[in-house]
């Protein structure tokens, strides 16, 4: 990981954030929406400090100091461990050809669905045993959505009877 603080007080051995909010009194819920309790995780754990953030409202100028409870780190360590593992996923998958690349994307937003474009090359020859990394991925990625408590729409048709 690489991470640029904008203050290290190493006296009072604390990493200093500066952020702006649209409003001061919602910050805590932004700094989860915004995935800052990720960014207080992996700064704690490179520079080794607890972090506190100064948010300053754009509307009113109102300053707020803001820190870290064990519980927003915890779920920083959770959403960071949920990135690796979908990264090791097509990244450090030995039943893929990494010198060909690996790319996920978001490939366009559909009228029921987000289509992901995934593209990676395995390093089999054989069609049977490229079927079951073809089935290992698909399962993988539907259980990391399932785990994020997302799910997948499937192609459904309603029918509307009249009566006469």
């Amino acid at each position: 990981w690489k991470g640029k603080a904008d203050i290290i007080n190493h006296d009072e051995q604390l990493i200093i954030d500066l952020k702006t909010t649209s409003d001061i009194e919602k910050f805590r819920w932004s700094a989860s929406k915004f995935n800052y309790d990720s960014q207080a995780y992996i700064y704690r754990h490179l520079f080794g400090y607890d972090m506190l953030f100064i948010a300053i409202d754009k509307n009113t100028h109102q300053i707020g100091l803001f820190d870290c409870s064990p519980k927003f780190y915890k779920s920083g360590k959770e959403k960071v461990e949920k990135a690796s593992e979908i990264f090791d996923l097509f990244y450090k998958n030995e039943d893929f050809d990494q010198s060909i690349g690996v790319a996920v994307r978001v490939d366009k937003f559909a009228d029921s669905s987000i289509d992901m474009y995934v593209r990676c090359f395995s390093k089999t020859n054989s069609w049977n045993e490229w079927l079951k990394v073809k089935e290992n991925l698909a399962l993988s990625i539907k259980q990391i959505v399932e785990t994020n408590k997302a799910s997948f729409a499937f192609p459904s048709q309603s029918i509307y009877v009249e009566k006469k």
